[in-house]
């Protein structure tokens, strides 16, 4: 007995209002906020206007234990489905019951909503529920047999989604305050009308927090009025794990949802716990528990994207190993926002296609916007190419397109432009008597520059029109590599007379950085200046000619060192190949291990072995991938990237592309 009443005095400002406590798993995760984001059906019984909201059929229904620790029978339970009318109306049917201790509550009802294009979406709606209180007393009590009070309550929400990040809601929910007093001439008992509002912004996909704000026309009790609630949830970007939090007068709730896409159109399982603030309810042991299921139908609101390319630019000198700028327009034509949109740059050389890494990806594009996107390549031989461009395109089976956006018109997705590449050094000779006659004529063009390294005048920082020339060239291929970066290395010489050692080689490697940007500003993220090392170190000595004025002019230089981004060399096998892919200037060295006991060849056999593999995959890499042996405690096979091509050709280890 003594149990039932400390139950009873903790419950009774539970239930005062338990006719308005209508509760959807995934909201409740929130602390019973969300008016601004429609998540499922349930979402409905906090805002009228989501039913308009999903493009398709949509079943919820939870279970839930409110008072777990002072009253485990007590229980709680709803159901919520909606559906699409048309392209703008929605309908939902919606019921909640509450059983806490004598006490229950039935609550079922309708809502519609209809959304309309205003600085936005703009959605309204109206709902209509039957309400009835009821009492499970014992049969002597006086109560027993007095009926079963209902009433009709109605409802109002408006949900205004004014970009994809920002959301703001308000619902009026039993606005005409339904009177369920128990017998015709007893006190009301009325339920109070609440007015909710909810603005909420998406921070990042894993934080998308909601401020909320609910206003009871009256309360019992020391309830707070107005009530505060702020929330938030999020996600993994691949929609399989939700979070969710939140905060009010009354309680704090956590939130976990997990969804599955290979079941219907969609299944979410979703559960919330609750911890009372009430510091009698908090010591009495009183937790919250719900529990939710979600099953998303075919959805029959589908609207189609249309992506679309057009204005495709070549710039640049059409010689051969001159880079050149190709850029083009991406378009949203379609109705709807795009998200992650791939493109892909392909040549074909009159023989076959060939992909140019890296793939650029359009984080989002919203309806009737447009963007550039731009490549920079570099034609090895002379001859006739069309260059394609194309949106919604991974790159992976050119000519075709792949891509991953339903678009109602697929056929505008692709550009192509034929253009004549001219040899990059052309050679004439002309005999100073026409008599002459030649039994053998070599010709050799070694691109520039061989070596990484950029020379100044004594006593100075400027760079002459060759280190410019040479930089520029660096610049480009720095471009064309999206995974290197390089380390400027300034030098000082006695010939710099009395000038700081430390100040004109900080001064050199600055000049060298700054050309490096104004070539390509976006590359500000790769280029560093070293730092601890002996800026007085010479190129060259005296030490065989004497006062040779040629060595101090090698020695007043700046010098380069090229690596990948991130510093490495050794790379798992498929990340190495990627790089490959994304970079033009890099070579994978395989390194074969061998054993001591093991004879010379072995382990460059063994790499070999693993070369032709990687090569019968991946064709087009023959030129940009090569095989080394050395002495290991095992028998391993490592992957090494080497960008040293970016500064210095030709290769003298490694074959030269054509």
């Amino acid at each position: 007995m003594k149990r039932t009443i400390i139950i009873t005095i903790l419950l009774v400002g539970a239930i005062v209002f338990a006719g308005e406590f209508q509760w959807n798993a995934k909201n409740t995760g929130l602390a019973d906020c969300g008016f601004s984001i429609p998540f499922d059906a349930g979402s409905i019984f906090y805002n009228p206007a989501f039913a308009s909201s999903f493009g398709g059929g949509v079943l919820s229904i939870g279970y839930g234990i409110p008072f777990a620790g002072i009253e485990n029978s007590a229980k709680s339970g709803y159901f919520a489905y909606t559906r699409p009318l048309g392209w703008s109306a929605g309908l939902a049917a919606i019921g909640n019951f509450e059983d806490i201790s004598a006490y229950k509550m039935l609550r079922v009802g309708g809502d519609f909503a209809y959304r309309i294009a205003l600085a936005g979406t703009l959605s309204l709606g109206v709902g209509i529920d039957w309400l009835q209180r009821s009492y499970d007393l014992p049969p002597d009590d006086p109560l027993h047999n007095r009926g079963n009070p209902s009433a009709v309550s109605f409802d109002f929400g408006l949900l205004w989604q004014i970009t994809d990040k920002f959301s703001t809601g308000f619902s009026a929910i039993d606005i005409n305050e339904p009177n369920l007093a128990i017998e015709e001439n007893a006190p009301a008992a009325n339920l109070p009308r609440r007015m909710n509002a909810g603005i909420s912004y998406r921070l990042t996909n894993y934080f998308i927090p909601e401020v909320a704000i609910t206003y009871r026309s009256f309360t019992v009790g020391d309830k707070s009025n107005p009530e505060y609630i702020l929330g938030f949830y999020g996600g993994l970007k691949s929609r399989t794990l939700f979070w969710r939090g939140g905060i009010s007068s009354d309680v704090a709730n956590i939130g976990l949802g997990w969804h599955l896409n290979s079941v219907f159109g969609g299944l979410d399982f979703d559960y919330a716990f609750g911890l009372p603030l009430q510091s009698s309810l908090r010591s009495a042991g009183q937790t919250q528990h719900y529990f939710g299921i979600t099953f998303y139908g075919k959805q029959v609101r589908v609207r189609k994207g249309d992506v679309k390319i057009q204005n495709l630019k070549i710039s640049g000198e059409y010689k051969a190993k001159k880079p050149l700028k190709i850029s083009a327009t991406i378009i949203n034509d379609g109705p709807i926002k795009l998200l992650s949109i791939p493109c892909a740059l392909a040549v074909n050389d009159g023989k076959n296609w060939k992909t140019i890494y890296p793939t650029k990806y359009i984080d989002s594009l919203a309806s009737g916007q447009s963007t550039e996107i731009e490549w920079n390549w570099r034609p090895k031989k002379e001859g006739k190419y069309i260059v394609r461009v194309a949106a919604d395109d991974n790159g992976k089976n050119i000519p075709d397109v792949s891509g991953h956006i339903d678009e109602k018109d697929e056929n505008n997705n692709v550009i192509t432009k034929e253009i004549s590449i001219s040899a990059s050094d052309t050679i004439v000779i002309e005999p100073k008597i026409s008599t002459l006659s030649a039994t053998q004529l070599i010709v050799k063009v070694e691109e520039e520059p061989v070596v990484p390294v950029v020379f100044f005048p004594a006593g100075s920082a400027l760079l002459d029109k060759k280190g410019s020339q040479f930089l520029d060239i660096l610049a480009d291929r720095l471009t064309e590599n999206p995974d290197a970066a390089v380390t400027v290395y300034g030098y000082y010489d006695k010939s710099d007379g009395n000038k700081e050692p430390d100040f004109i080689a900080d001064a050199r490697a600055e000049a060298v950085k700054n050309q490096l940007l104004a070539r390509n500003p976006k590359l500000g993220n790769r280029i560093f200046i070293a730092a601890n090392y002996d800026v007085q170190r010479p190129r060259l000595t005296n030490r065989y000619v004497k006062n040779d004025s040629r060595v101090s002019d090698e020695n007043r230089r700046v010098e380069f060192s090229v690596s990948t981004k991130s510093g490495a060399v050794d790379f798992p096998e498929q990340d190495a190949i990627k790089l490959l892919k994304r970079n033009d200037d890099f070579l994978l060295v395989i390194v074969g291990e061998r054993l001591k006991s093991e004879s010379e060849g072995a382990g460059l056999a063994r790499a070999d072995s693993v070369r032709k593999i990687i090569l019968s995959k991946n064709p087009y890499l023959h030129n940009k991938v090569v095989v080394e042996e050395k002495i290991g405690a095992d028998k391993k096979i490592l992957y090494e990237i080497d960008p040293d091509g970016i500064v210095v050709r030709p290769r003298e280890r490694y074959p030269v592309s054509e």
